[in-house]
């Protein structure tokens, strides 16, 4: 495995978190190499058995979270291999196949690992046919003749499901809204996810530096991110970070990768420098889990650095809302705020699985099926040096995050308005007929 240095392909770590779970929307899927993409397929029970066998020896090899899992869980996910064979044996058809699949690959309790339904499949072609060399070991994936053949059938089958005769849904659901809680003090933004719509970010940057002028003499910065799965780096990083800071922000973090051979096309299309587990020192090790030095060959220091751009000159204070669901690229802004003081954090712990990972996540084409499955790299590490899929991100500040149907209702928001008026200035409560949404 090549070991080089290229951090530029961080930023689309998490490109692709939210596209498992959409179904709407679904443009047509490339058929590069497809004989008949319009067949009927059915697996024998051979080829279910062969398609679980391949994944499970990839995992076993690769996948970064087994003692994170153990530990947290009580999960034997490995040890549990005769057990997944059998409910795979009592599947009746190809959908009880998918379905069961999915079934065992949700016991591993992290949401980036699963099975990418047509819409997931159809973004990743997508994304990855505008990346360049960098995108190749991902798309001699996504373009084998069993996966195109098996997606075109799948996607076909749920357009007529969702859309009838009219073959595809409209999703128009912004990325944010922004709100003034306290005239001339208190500015508030929250991000609902950091996909925007077609995956481009930038569309959103205009209005949201509009607003960022607005209040850029407010006191008070309120940016919420709960609820939040995730979406692309560059979203935070360009649109909310660059124009708020005046110096360069950098925070640095380990990652730690299994080392099989499965991951070597996909590191190597990265350039990720790689160092040898044995280059840690002992005093180093005794901040990791216990598993860094028996389950990972390498580990790598991601860094995550953001520039000033087209700068706004607020220098008002910025607090950060989170909850358990802001997850993946949501995570990763938490713990780059909280590690550069861009932000104090407040609420609960994050969803965690943000940081340390070098690379997007890989995929693996189920022989037989075609069915793609993605999954973490790597075992990415908190500043303290805990794991970030187990830990997740500590808020600074500890308060309940339930998000209410009002501003009024929402208990978090309410005690950041104490926390701000204890630290800050007297604020004058919110008008009581005020019912502004507050999601």
């Amino acid at each position: 495995m090549k070991n080089r240095l290229h951090i530029g392909y961080l930023v689309m770590v998490t490109l692709i978190t939210l596209f498992f779970f959409s179904t709407a929307h679904a443009t047509e899927i490339p058929t590069e190499n497809n004989e008949n993409p319009n067949k009927t397929l059915q697996l024998t029970m051979e080829e279910k058995i062969a398609d679980f066998e391949y994944m499970y020896d990839i995992f076993k090899d690769n996948f970064p979270l087994f003692a994170v899992k153990k530990r947290a869980y009580h999960i034997d996910w490995l040890g549990k291999k005769d057990e997944y064979k059998n409910r795979i044996r009592n599947t009746k058809n190809d959908a009880e196949f998918q379905q069961t699949m999915s079934g065992i690959l949700v016991e591993l309790e992290n949401k980036h690992t699963c099975i990418l339904g047509p819409e997931g499949y159809t973004q990743n072609c997508v994304i990855f046919n505008r990346l360049g060399d960098y995108a190749q070991p991902w798309l001699n994936v996504l373009h084998k003749p069993e996966v195109t053949s098996r997606y075109k059938v799948w996607s076909d089958k749920t357009i007529n499901k969702i859309s009838g005769d009219n073959g595809s849904i409209v999703m128009n659901k912004s990325c944010f809204k922004t709100d003034i809680l306290e005239q001339n003090k208190i500015a508030y933004i929250r991000f609902f996810t950091f996909n925007s719509l077609n995956n481009n970010y930038e569309n959103d940057r205009i209005p949201i530096a509009a607003f960022l002028k607005q209040i850029k003499n407010y006191s008070v910065l309120i940016i919420d991110v709960r609820g939040n799965g995730g979406g692309a780096l560059q979203y935070w990083q360009q649109n909310i970070v660059a124009p708020l800071t005046s110096t360069e922000l950098r925070a640095e973090y380990y990652g730690f990768l299994r080392g099989g051979r499965y991951l070597e096309p996909f590191i190597d299309a990265g350039e990720v420098k790689l160092h040898n587990i044995d280059e840690l020192s002992q005093s180093t090790l005794e901040y990791f889990p216990p598993e860094v030095t028996s389950d990972f060959k390498y580990f790598c220091k991601n860094v995550i650095s953001v520039l000033p751009q087209n700068v706004i000159g607020f220098t008002g204070k910025i607090y950060l809302l989170v909850d358990r669901q802001s997850y993946s690229a949501a995570d990763t802004f938490a713990s780059f705020a909280k590690s550069t003081k861009f932000a104090t954090v407040v609420g609960e712990r994050t969803g965690g699985d943000g940081i340390g990972a070098p690379i997007d996540m890989p995929i693996i084409a189920l022989p037989n099926s075609g069915y793609i499955v993605r999954f973490p790299v790597g075992l990415g590490l908190n500043p303290d040096g805990s794991s970030n899929e187990e830990k997740c991100t500590q808020p600074d500040i500890i308060i309940p995050s339930h998000i209410g149907d009002t501003y009024e209702n929402d208990i978090a928001i309410q005690e950041l308005l104490k926390i701000i008026k204890a630290q800050h200035f007297d604020i004058i409560a919110l008008a009581k007929e005020s019912k502004r949404k507050a999601c």
